[in-house]
């Protein structure tokens, strides 16, 4: 059940006014589809040439806005925009959607600039969400020739260029990506995502059993893959990101002639069955593999290997591989010839706190919880708790992190502010017993305030800027605002 708030209205509805999506899959929709990313993310384009036209706007030849947005020697650096745009969520409805090219912004200048220059793609908070993955599809036309043999073009594409550093929270959900017939060289989803991202509920399917990879993960940060089903494609999923925590939870694959091929990053396999012709896992430049409570299957004649290790680290645990012609290999030389159930294996040296133990953790693995909406909105939270705050000694102001409880009170959506104090006199300094808590309770009050998820830290200088996204903007410098500062500790 999708929640639709009368308040903010993020949801997208890409058969709805003004983009009027067929989802009969009679008509092409990949112009209107394309023009759907344009709209939300142009946003983030408004935003930096804001940003910099507020740092050219400084008399200064050096100054400093927010984390990263600066000014040196009279060139700018804008890596976000000043208030993040709210993220819109772009909701498929039931149906067939109908592409013939990769499904993509179109805009050249969404980037972030480093001394005025262009830099990385800001291709953040993008999130794509069918109403079920089994009836909301995505389907290539057969025989398109920008996916003929020999390219390796996605068919729904989150990245346009080559390179970002801050793809944040993108997420794909409940959707089936169908690459149709005579398409080769077509790549399901292409992937990217830092600092955090999450693809849920995908299936990923070509009609005549010969697309060239089903999702191709180039930035992978901290992303989690859950649910997923991979069918009929030369390589399920191709990883070529040097990110790491990439975890893969109830994956699927079947008639593929590689299941995941890895180049770089930490990745890790739970419970995942995969069926292919060739090789099911091969892992190398220094990757870290890590396969737990898995199924490998060679389909056919006995042979190829279970999981290929080259160069790189491998932990394999209650894995059962069975029909390959060698269960794991290193360098291309059997580790382990024979097939079977492996109740651990693992090609890295081995570090113990004790050393006449020969035990090893076997601790259980959770599954994460999910929680199902029944409809009651008097649920839905609204308001902000303060979780965290911290004091920059230097330059005298807290920063807080905001969270908006949602459902089940977890933490739904994160903010940051930074409030300013007043400088202190010459004979006075904060010293590090400063409590920011008990100075919380005092200027700002006990209501915004949860003593079981509150925490202080320190803070690094370089790091501190004039004010983050707030929900009250409060500044820290008195030359622009005067007087509207909290009292020094």
């Amino acid at each position: 059940m999708l929640y639709q708030s009368e308040r903010n209205n993020i949801v997208i509805d890409v058969t709805k006014a003004p983009y009027f999506a067929d989802n009969t899959g009679r008509v092409d929709c990949t112009d209107i589809l394309c023009r759907v990313l344009d709209d939300i993310l142009i946003r983030e384009v408004e935003g930096v040439d804001a940003m910099r036209a507020r740092l050219m706007a400084d008399p200064r030849e050096d100054c400093r806005i927010g984390f990263e947005n600066r000014k040196v020697k009279g060139v700018p650096t804008v890596i976000f925009p000043e208030d993040p745009p709210t993220a819109k969520l772009i909701y498929f409805p039931r149906g067939t959607y109908l592409v013939s090219d990769t499904i993509t912004y179109s805009l050249e200048t969404l980037k972030n600039t480093i001394n005025d220059k262009y830099s990385s793609e800001l291709n953040r908070f993008i999130h794509i969400v069918g109403e079920d993955k089994e009836h909301t599809i995505i389907r290539l036309q057969d025989n398109c020739r920008p996916f003929r043999y020999g390219e390796k073009r996605p068919v729904l594409s989150l990245m346009r260029g080559a390179f970002s550093n801050v793809a944040m929270m993108n997420t794909v959900e409940n959707i089936t990506i169908d690459l149709g017939k005579g398409n080769p060289g077509a790549i399901g989803l292409y992937y990217v995502a830092s600092n955090t991202g999450r693809v849920q509920n995908l299936n990923v399917v070509a009609t005549d059993g010969f697309g060239y990879a089903g999702i191709h993960l180039d930035l992978g940060l901290n992303c989690v893959f859950k649910d997923l089903y991979i069918s009929d494609c030369k390589t399920g999923i191709l990883n070529t990101s040097h990110g790491h925590d990439q975890i893969y939870e109830n994956l699927v694959m079947e008639r593929v002639e590689t299941g995941v091929d890895s180049t770089g990053g930490l990745i890790g396999l739970l419970n995942a069955h995969i069926s292919c012709r060739g090789t099911a896992c091969v892992s190398r430049n220094f990757n870290m593999l890590s396969v737990l409570n898995s199924h490998l299957i060679h389909e056919g004649e006995k042979g190829g290997t279970g999981i290929r290790n080259v160069n790189a680290y491998v932990l394999v645990r209650d894995t059962q591989i069975d029909n390959f012609g060698t269960a794991i290999s290193e360098m291309y030389e059997a580790a382990i010839k024979e097939n079977g159930y492996i109740d651990e294996y693992s090609n890295s040296l081995e570090y113990r706190m004790f050393t006449k133990w020969d035990g090893r953790f076997r601790l259980p693995i959770e599954p994460q919880p999910t929680y199902t909406w029944n409809g009651d909105r008097s649920i839905v939270a609204e308001g902000i708790h303060v979780v965290a705050c911290f004091c920059c000694y230097s330059e005298f102001f807290l920063k807080i992190s905001l969270s908006n409880k949602a459902m089940s009170c977890k933490a739904f959506s994160t903010w940051n502010i930074a409030i300013g104090l007043k400088k202190p006199s010459a004979r006075y300094t904060p010293s590090s017993f400063f409590d920011s808590r008990l100075y919380f309770r005092k200027h700002i009050g006990i209501k915004l305030f949860n003593d079981l998820i509150i925490g202080s830290a320190g803070a690094c200088v370089l790091e501190i800027g004039e004010f983050l996204h707030s929900v009250k903007r409060a500044p820290i410098c008195s030359e622009y605002f005067g007087e509207s500062f909290l009292p020094s500790p």
